[in-house]
C-alpha cells in the first residue's frame, strides 16, 4: 500500500512541475482516452483551538492530489474514472468517481456509478481545489455539518433545454454516506433534484436543490437498527457581472425526522454571501460571510453556533497554477470536536494558504 501510495504521489507531483509551463500537461493515451489531473498543498494555522488538523502551532498537513481518467468507448458513450488520496484520508487511494455517460442529447445524459451528488454549488466541486475561490469551503459543504454527502451510487439523469429560459437540471437516486472519507453514516434511498433558471445571458442563475433519503442508524447494544427519514433544501443564486464582479449565496436547510418536536423546525441550518472579483484574469480578491447552526431553535451557548467572516485572494501564477491565501475571523465553536478543544475560545482565526494545479 505504501508503493502504491508514493506512485502515486509520484505522479502527481510530476504533473505538477508539468503544470509551471505555459503549455500545461495533459496526456491523452489514445483519442479515446485522456488522463488530467489536479491537486493541492496547504499550510494552515489557527490563532487558538483545534480545527481541521491544525491549531496555533500550524501543519503543512492538509493536501490532496487527483488524477481523473475520461474514455470514449463510443461516440456516445463516456467512462469517468478518478482516483483520490489527500490528508483526510491519511494517504489512502480512493476510487472517487466510477460511472459511466450516455449522452442522448443535450437535453439527457444517462449516468449510473458512482459519481458526485449534484447538489447546489459547490457540491460536485469540493475536492477540486484549483477552482474553488478558498481554501476552505463555506461551513455546510462540509462531513461536519451533514448537510451534503459527496458522492453516492446510483442513477441520475442530467441536460439543459430552452423553455422560455434555458434551464439545467439533474435528478438523481441511490445510495450514499454522510462521512465520506470513513464510509459511514449510510444514507439509503437517496432520491432528489437540481434546477437551474438562466437569465437570456447568463448574468443570473437561480437553483433549487431538494433531496431526502433514509439514514441507516446501526443497532447496539440496548437498540435494534433504526431507519431515520432526513432531507435537505436548498436554493442558491449567482450573478456573474461583466466587469468580473461575481456573487453567490446559498441557504441550506436541513430536516431530521423524529429528533425534534416539531418536523417542520430544522434540525440544522446554514448560509453564506460571497463575493469574488477577477482582476486582468490573475488576481482575485474573495470575501465571504458564513454561517453555521446546528440547532437553530436552540441556540444557547458558543457551541451552539459559528460565524465566519473571510477575506482571501486566488493569485494565478500560470494558467494552471493558482495560490491561494485567506484569513477567517470566526465566532462561536459549532465545528470543533470537543474532544480536542477541551477550553475552547469563542472568538478565532483561521489561516490558511496553498497552491493548487489544474490541467
Amino acid at each position: 500500500m505504501r508503493m502504491r501510495r508514493s506512485l502515486f504521489r509520484l505522479i502527481a507531483t510530476a504533473v505538477f512541475f508539468c503544470s509551471l509551463s505555459k503549455s500545461g500537461w495533459s496526456f491523452e493515451v489514445t483519442d479515446r482516452l485522456r488522463i488530467d489531473a489536479f491537486g493541492t498543498q496547504g499550510y494552515l494555522k489557527t490563532s487558538s483551538n483545534t480545527f481541521l488538523g491544525t491549531d496555533h502551532r500550524g501543519t503543512f498537513d492538509f493536501s490532496a492530489y487527483n488524477l481523473l481518467f475520461k474514455a470514449n468507448p463510443a461516440d456516445r458513450f463516456q467512462v469517468w474514472i478518478e482516483l483520490a488520496s489527500s490528508s483526510q484520508l491519511k494517504d489512502e487511494i480512493m476510487l472517487e468517481w466510477a460511472f459511466g455517460e450516455y449522452v442522448v442529447s443535450d437535453r439527457l445524459h444517462l449516468k449510473f456509478g458512482k459519481m458526485a451528488l449534484p447538489i447546489g454549488i459547490y457540491n460536485e466541486m469540493r475536492d477540486v481545489y484549483p477552482i474553488l475561490p478558498l481554501t476552505v469551503l463555506p461551513a455546510f459543504y462540509t462531513e461536519a455539518t451533514e448537510f451534503s454527502p459527496a458522492t453516492f451510487k446510483g442513477v441520475g439523469l442530467s441536460g439543459q433545454a430552452a423553455v422560455g429560459l434555458p434551464v439545467e437540471y439533474d435528478l438523481f437516486g441511490g445510495t450514499s454516506f454522510f462521512n465520506h472519507s470513513t464510509h459511514t453514516r449510510r444514507y439509503e434511498n437517496v432520491v432528489g433534484g437540481r434546477l437551474w433558471l438562466n437569465t437570456p445571458h447568463r448574468t443570473f442563475r437561480f437553483g433549487q436543490t431538494l433531496f431526502t433519503g433514509t439514514e441507516v442508524v446501526p443497532k447496539s447494544t440496548t437498540t435494534a437498527e433504526q431507519l431515520v427519514r432526513m432531507s435537505t433544501y436548498i436554493p442558491s443564486i449567482e450573478y456573474f457581472s461583466p466587469i468580473g464582479l461575481n456573487l453567490r449565496g446559498e441557504l441550506a436547510l436541513h430536516y431530521h425526522q423524529g429528533e425534534l418536536e416539531n418536523p417542520k423546525d430544522p434540525r440544522r441550518l446554514g448560509y453564506y454571501l460571497e463575493a469574488t472579483y477577477l482582476i486582468k484574469d490573475r488576481f482575485m480578491p474573495v470575501v465571504r460571510y458564513d454561517v453555521y447552526y446546528p440547532r437553530r431553535r436552540d441556540v444557547k451557548a458558543a457551541k451552539d453556533y459559528q460565524t465566519d467572516i473571510t477575506v482571501g485572494f486566488n493569485y494565478n501564477l500560470t494558467d494552471f497554477l493558482v495560490w491561494k491565501a485567506d484569513a477567517h475571523f470566526i465566532r462561536g465553536t459549532a465545528l470543533l470536536v470537543a474532544a480536542d478543544n477541551p477550553t475552547p475560545q469563542t472568538r478565532w482565526q483561521l489561516y490558511a494558504t496553498s497552491l493548487s494545479f489544474l490541467f
